[in-house]
């Protein structure tokens, strides 16, 4: 009998060409929610009046999951520092976030707003503070100086 272990599964998973393909395949869901006519999310709209700053939070949860991918992405693709994979992971969600207002901004009944922008880069940044703390925790637990 084989005993197969999680952990060798996961590493299966642990492909750079795979995590590129989930970040290109998540930009490709927020291009296909933008380039829909702003009459497409009336119904949407009036379901969530109730919750202040809904448009924000879904900006700040798409941009938080497209930072995972990127992040994990730059993380397998080479051994650079960790500043620049943290500086290069927030500086994909400005750029495609900018990118994708201003695609918006050309669909009939769409508008392009500087705070979802803002909210991007917030989803981006909350990714990469979490990740420098998993860091953090993980050199703690090995007995390694930060």
């Amino acid at each position: 009998m084989q005993v197969v272990y999680a952990g060798s599964n996961l590493k299966k998973l642990d492909q750079t060409w795979l995590w590129t393909l989930f970040a290109v395949g998540w930009m490709g869901l927020i291009y296909s929610l933008s380039n829909k006519p702003g009459s497409d999310y009336e119904g949407a709209s009036e379901a969530i009046s109730w919750l202040p700053f809904a448009t924000t939070i879904v900006h700040v949860g798409m941009y938080f999951v497209l930072s995972v991918f990127v992040l994990r992405t730059f993380v397998l693709l080479s051994p650079v520092s960790a500043g620049l994979i943290a500086y290069a992971t927030i500086f994909v969600a400005l750029s495609y976030g900018i990118l994708d207002e201003i695609h918006q901004s050309h669909v009939e009944g769409r508008s392009s707003e500087t705070v979802d922008v803002v909210a991007d880069v917030f989803g981006a940044v909350v990714v990469v503070v979490f990740w420098f703390l998993i860091r953090r925790y993980r050199a703690r637990s090995a007995g390694q100086p930060n």
